[in-house]
């Protein structure tokens, strides 16, 4: 049988680190025999901050690793939420980070998760997350867990990437046959990365809820005791439970100030314990920090605004500082036990780290992001790192960063990650852009946050978009043939008013009606698509306007082997579809009514009605409005 506090108090652990929390670590321990014995689980550690879900994560890891468990931890944080996979990779790379590992866990259908270790700016395609990733990185967990039992363990999962929390609650539904058990963390008190999928997570049957409670009054006499004395009154115990409420961190920084203070421990400084009040953590480590040499502040606000795991250059350029104060600096906060003691920089609770960056005014938070960024992009951080900074950074109209972050909206969209690559987007355009890139500024945004049965995979970058089309894909109403069909790809945005949109259009065209080019959609019943099609053996310039009935037609394409431009334009009720060989000189292939004065979506459409499916390339997309 496993026995966690076994394991959890080996070590030079204090005897009251576990004060009331048998029941908890009880139930931690059936789980992890359960796992062990067949039954997999996931272990959900909830409540408020401080309140020992760290610690209870810490005693599971002990007791999985010595019961034979391999374990692979992260622990998310609020500078990495809109890091796509940042979770994930954390948990994964220490297996996948050298070739034989590779090749050795990313088999079979594994390899569909390759790309989320790719580098960022490695070119892989960009897929849809809903199932192919996740199913690769389903089989990552399983072959992991074919070669022994597996330990994932989470912490702060509230603050988790959206992609990594999507990983997490597919996996909890399919455990079943698996030597795995998922252990996180999550603060009750807090808004989480992605409420829904949080409380799917917890509430599936195969989810347990751990819910440490505060100490009683007993509990925390004990830590006062065994912190101040053995003389300790029992008032003064009293007013310290009643300041804290019983949550454990609360009470020791509480207990670090007194004693650095050399406060009595007796009924006459009672009082004085209760003006502390909530805000016990605060007020402690910030009275803690003053105390500390004036150099040392810089150091902790720098690694408060980088987050934990920051590198020494980075922290050195925010703190303004060489490395070697900083280096000496880390250790004097270690002393103070404001940062851990071993690397990476980081605080000893989120709690900590709160106090110190919320102790900084707005405006200093703004410019110190703004220096991290800096920092970040000099030591040639992921674009998606830099952009988390930038994401806190006031705004400038500078060119790098409207760049950057359109990089970051890239390596986010080809990881899967699209609430992250719209962040980034909506970031850059209110930097602002120059104004010459504002509209196709707007048109990346709309062709990631607007789709219409998304393409197998698709790409986006230089400019360059390329779709790969699912086979049996179509769009058409009823006309002649009697079918309704409304399931090919459509990246749009939405537009109201008048405008003229062009785009570049290639293709493999191999099979009959493979097809690509532009589409203007007002909804199901209401459209109309143009480009080249393919038909009776060769390509043709094709037109649908579709009014609930579809209306067809064609003619001989500018090009069979060449691209082709196509314009759309939309003048008061009408639409003309255009067509030119160079992009300047255009002629009018068809134009038709389409509804004045409502909003419509524009953008790109490919569909492959009979063939298995082909590949559609648009470039020097623009749109212009008057």
């Amino acid at each position: 049988m496993v026995a966690i506090g076994d394991h959890a108090r080996a070590g030079p652990a204090p005897a009251n680190e576990f004060l009331e929390r048998d029941r908890e670590l009880g139930a931690l321990e059936d789980l992890i025999q359960g796992a062990l014995e067949g039954r997999p689980g996931l272990a959900l550690v909830e409540g408020p901050a401080g309140i020992g879900k760290s610690r209870l994560l810490g005693a599971a890891r002990a007791a999985a690793e010595g019961a034979g468990f391999r374990v692979l931890a992260a622990r998310a944080s609020d500078f990495e939420r809109e890091l796509p996979f940042g979770v994930v990779r954390q948990l994964f790379d220490p297996l996948l980070a050298d070739p034989a590992g590779r090749a050795r866990w990313l088999t079979g259908p594994a390899q569909q998760a390759a790309r989320v270790f790719e580098p960022p700016d490695d070119g892989a395609a960009e897929s849809d997350i809903s199932f192919g990733v996740l199913y690769g990185l389903f089989w990552v967990t399983a072959n992991i867990a074919a070669d022994g039992p597996l330990l994932l363990l989470i912490d702060d999962l509230h603050c988790c990437d959206q992609a990594s929390l999507r990983f997490v609650a597919y996996l909890e539904r399919r455990l079943e046959g698996l030597n795995v058990l998922v252990a996180a963390a999550a603060r009750t008190s807090e808004q989480p990365s992605d409420s829904r999928l949080l409380a799917e997570i917890a509430e599936d049957p195969v989810a347990v809820s751990v819910q440490p409670r505060g100490l009683s009054e007993t509990a925390v006499a004990e830590l006062v005791r065994a912190r101040l004395g053995a003389e300790a009154e029992q008032p003064f115990c009293a007013a310290c439970h009643e300041a804290t409420g019983g949550n454990p961190l609360l009470v020791r920084e509480l207990l670090k100030t007194l004693q650095a203070e050399h406060v009595r421990p007796d009924r006459a400084h009672a009082d004085a314990i209760r003006e502390v009040g909530p805000r016990a953590v605060s007020r402690t480590v910030l009275l803690r920090l003053a105390r500390l040499p004036p150099d040392v502040v810089p150091v902790a606000r720098a690694v408060a605004v980088l987050g934990d795991g920051a590198g020494l250059p980075a922290v050195a350029t925010v703190a303004e500082a060489d490395e070697h104060r900083v280096a000496m600096a880390a250790g004097v906060l270690a002393g103070a036990e404001i940062l851990r003691a071993e690397t990476p920089l980081g605080f000893v609770h989120s709690l900590v780290r709160d106090a110190v960056y919320h102790d900084l005014a707005a405006a200093e938070r703004e410019l110190l992001h703004e220096r991290a960024a800096r920092a970040l992009l000099d030591l040639g951080a992921a674009p998606e790192l830099v952009a988390a900074q930038l994401l806190a950074a006031p705004c400038r109209a500078e060119a790098w960063v409207v760049a950057l972050l359109r990089d970051a909206a890239l390596a986010a969209r080809r990881r899967g990650a699209t609430e992250s690559a719209v962040r980034y987007l909506r970031r850059a355009l209110d930097e602002p852009p120059p104004a010459e890139q504002r509209e196709q500024l707007l048109l990346e945004l709309g062709l990631v946050e607007g789709s219409v049965n998304p393409p197998a995979a698709v790409t986006y970058g230089g400019g360059l978009v390329t779709a790969h089309s699912r086979a049996k894909t179509d769009f058409w109403r009823k006309t002649f043939f009697g079918y309704v069909t409304d399931n090919g790809h459509f990246y749009y945005i939405p537009v109201f008013g008048e405008f003229s949109f062009q785009a570049r259009v290639s293709g493999k065209y191999a099979a009959l009606y493979d097809q690509a080019g532009l589409m203007v959609r007002l909804d199901e019943k209401r459209w109309m698509k143009c480009g080249t099609e393919f038909v009776d053996g060769k390509r043709r310039a094709s037109v649908v306007f579709t009014h609930d009935f579809s209306d067809w037609s064609t003619m001989d394409d500018l090009s069979q082997t060449a691209p082709v431009y196509w314009r759309v334009q939309r003048k008061k009720d009408s639409i003309e579809a255009q067509i030119s060989e160079d992009g300047s000189s255009f002629f009018t292939v068809r134009q038709g009514y389409f509804p004045a004065f409502v909003e419509v979506q524009v953008g790109l459409m490919c569909a492959a009605p009979e063939g298995g499916g082909f590949e559609a390339t648009f470039d020097e997309l623009r749109l212009d409005k008057p």
